[in-house]
């Protein structure tokens, strides 16, 4: 998945991404803005990948 607004802590962007994420484990997320680190800690519990930009 590729999640441009994963970066504004709280936002429905990183809710979706959650819920997605946890429905798929192993899910491959790009978030070439960055991700809220609270939300990059529960992507890990899902077993997800994370690729972030500089």
């Amino acid at each position: 998945m590729i999640e441009p607004y994963a970066y504004p802590l709280g936002a429905h962007h990183q809710h979706t991404l959650l819920a997605l994420a946890r429905a798929r484990p192993g899910t491959v997320v790009i978030a070439p803005e960055g991700i809220a680190r609270q939300a990059a800690a529960q992507l890990c519990q899902f077993q997800g990948q994370l690729l972030t930009g500089s």
